[in-house]
């Protein structure tokens, strides 16, 4: 199988990437049994792609060609008893209309032990999105990652999002289901990011912008919104609506409780403020802040905690 140098290239940066996140990589059989199928309808989670079956396989364990990376990782997680951090770069199979096809992928994740922390929140999920993101940003330049709630065969239900740029899926990351942690007997919470390297788009070299030599300022807002709205849609109302005075922003917090109501979150955010030309005055932040304040409200619902 001939490897084209870009594509060599491609899986040496997503490797020295990974190692420098602290992953090891794993290598594993590209052909299984039926048993990875039966213990998946046991779950409740047969496969959502049809698979390939080898016409001539040189034994029971090798008649299909694998459908996904997942189950070989819950293999490996489970003959450790210790959190581990692994990926893998290959290939996964499936039919459609009958004709076999073939995805370019790399997979990686970790096992953890849960942690004492509000329901809503995930501290693992959270680390598991900064490394995606700092993968795909060495990948593509780019950092105007959006993600969006999806539910996925083997994905934990509100726990699976799925990483779009430019509206076009080229990743999905989540905790993995429950039942499928059960079915390959791995006794930690798993996390897990599945790239298609196919999607990637080419990489989106940075332009100089000269910095101001005039003093910014900024201002921290904090903010009541729904549950359902991400942070990353809130900073792009804030930086649309207010223009190119608005140079950087930012949520840095994030809180749930008695002092809002339950269907409601609160999010500290810092919009910071700069001219090229002239030193921002007071007046001119005060109304970009007005004119934020206005779109956030009039296009998410969302306004100033009391």
């Amino acid at each position: 199988h001939e490897i084209r140098s870009t594509d060599y290239e491609i899986e040496s940066r997503i490797a020295e990437t990974l190692c420098g996140l602290g992953y090891h990589e794993i290598m594993s059989v590209a052909m299984h049994g039926a048993h990875v199928f039966e213990r998946l309808c046991r779950a409740g989670l047969s496969p959502s792609l049809e698979p390939v079956e080898v016409l001539n396989p040189l034994s029971e364990d090798q008649r299909y060609l694998r459908v996904a990376l997942g189950p070989a990782f819950m293999e490996y997680f489970a003959r450790f008893a210790q959190p581990m951090r692994v990926f893998e770069i290959g290939h996964t199979f499936y039919k459609d209309d009958g004709q076999p096809l073939e995805n370019s992928m790399v997979s990686f994740g970790f096992s953890a032990q849960p942690l004492a922390e509000p329901s809503w929140r995930d501290s693992h999920f959270l680390r598991l999105k900064g490394d995606a993101e700092a993968l795909m940003h060495e990948l593509t330049g780019r950092r105007d990652f959006e993600y969006a709630a999806d539910l996925r065969n083997g994905g934990h239900p509100g726990k699976t999002a799925a990483m779009l740029l430019d509206g076009r899926e080229v990743a999905f990351i989540c905790q993995v289901d429950p039942r499928m942690q059960a079915a390959f007997d791995v006794t930690m919470p798993v996390y897990g990011c599945w790239i298609y390297l196919e999607r990637i788009p080419e990489y989106t070299w940075p332009r100089y912008r000269p910095a101001s030599k005039y003093p910014s300022t900024y201002r921290d807002l904090a903010l009541v919104c729904d549950l359902d709205i991400p942070a990353a849609r809130i900073e792009k109302v804030i930086t649309q609506s207010i223009g190119p005075l608005c140079t950087a922003v930012r949520t840095f917090d994030e809180y749930r409780g008695a002092q809002i109501k339950p269907d409601k979150k609160s999010l500290a955010v810092r919009v910071t403020l700069q001219r090229p030309d002239a030193t921002i005055t007071d007046e001119e932040a005060d109304t970009a802040i007005e004119r934020a304040l206005t779109a956030l409200r009039q296009q998410l619902n969302v306004t100033l905690r009391a």
